[in-house]
């Protein structure tokens, strides 16, 4: 609305958004920080040209895998996870195996019975840890053929595909509770508040802990297995422990 020189009144229809520059008013201009249409300040608008945007990296978003909003309304690809690994929330993690959660000594994995008088053998496939922090833990419950003079023998063999050897203790606790006295082969003497055994590493040789308890006849008992990572890595592996 605009105020005619014989001081009636001249009604302006605005069309299409705008209606000019009003008589008088001296129009404002693009700021650096402005884009896009802008009001003009005297009832018209201005192009301040198109918007730009600084679009975040995956880096700095803290993504390692998947599709993620980079910040200006696209979405980057942060890429694959290596290995067995999933993408879980932008992040890599390993597929929780069949066997969680036994992350501890208390809750293991009681995966049977050994005898060192028929040589059975118990396997595990598809296992997996996923971080320097992930331990998984199993027991088996080892009988001892009295008939027979020899200590039994447990072998422990834990292999994986991952460039990352994973750390291996085999430990036992003797039925009528005594001491362990162990011999180790392919590792080394292990002992601390977790038990008394063997440590090693995992690959193609098992390593063998033989079992010499303080009683008189009988060497009986469980052994305990925990194989976990050195590295924050996703690695799968297979276990297999036979009693001879």
């Amino acid at each position: 609305m605009t105020v005619s020189d014989d001081g009636g009144i001249d009604v302006v229809v605005c069309l299409d958004g705008g209606c000019g520059d009003l008589p008088g008013c001296t129009p404002v201009t693009c700021l650096p920080s402005q884009c896009g249409m802008i009001d003009n300040g005297c009832g018209g608008s201005i192009d301040c040209g198109p918007c730009s945007c600084d679009a975040m990296t995956c880096d700095a978003l803290g993504a390692r895998c998947g599709m993620i909003d980079d910040g200006c309304g696209q979405m980057a690809n942060c890429g694959t996870c290596p290995g067995g690994a999933m993408c879980r929330a932008n992040v890599c993690a390993c597929a929780e195996d069949a066997v969680e959660q036994n992350d501890s000594r208390e809750d293991p994995t009681a995966l049977g019975m050994l005898s060192d008088w028929d040589e059975n053998v118990i396997e595990r496939l598809e296992l997996n840890v996923d971080s320097a922090t992930d331990a998984d833990w199993f027991s088996a419950a080892v009988e001892d053929d009295s008939f027979d003079p020899r200590n039994p023998w447990i072998d422990v063999t834990v292999t994986t595909e991952s460039e990352t050897p994973l750390d291996v203790t085999v430990t036992y606790d003797c039925t009528d509770g005594t001491d362990l006295h162990d011999q180790c082969t392919h590792a080394t003497p292990y002992m601390d508040s977790l038990g008394i055994g063997c440590h090693g590493m995992s690959g193609p040789r098992a390593i063998r802990l033989e079992t010499r308890c303080g009683g008189d006849w009988s060497e009986a008992g469980t052994v305990y297995v925990r194989v976990q990572s050195t590295e924050a890595v996703c690695a799968s592996y297979t276990l297999r422990i036979q009693a001879t």
